[in-house]
């Protein structure tokens, strides 16, 4: 399953794609800043995907572990 979605995020916003990680059945996509409205809209919207369930939005504050940028946001979505 986390291949078929990595495939449908590539083919719809590879662009924007920074980073994809599939460790332990969770599928992590880092998705660059200013993009992060139009892969959540084709999340949602896809017909393939329907990720139509936000379980959790939170943040990571990166101060101690000296990121750049500091902060990141985390979303965690369901397709139900």
């Amino acid at each position: 399953m986390a291949q078929f979605v990595i495939d449908r995020l590539r083919a719809g916003h590879g662009q924007a794609l920074q980073r994809v990680q599939d460790e332990h059945g969770d599928l992590t996509v880092w998705v660059s800043r200013d993009r992060v409205h139009d892969v959540l809209a084709f999340c949602k919207h896809d017909d393939e995907l329907r990720f139509n369930f936000c379980m959790d939005v939170t943040a990571i504050d990166y101060l101690g572990l000296g990121g750049d940028p500091r902060f990141a946001g985390v979303l965690h979505l369901y397709s139900l």
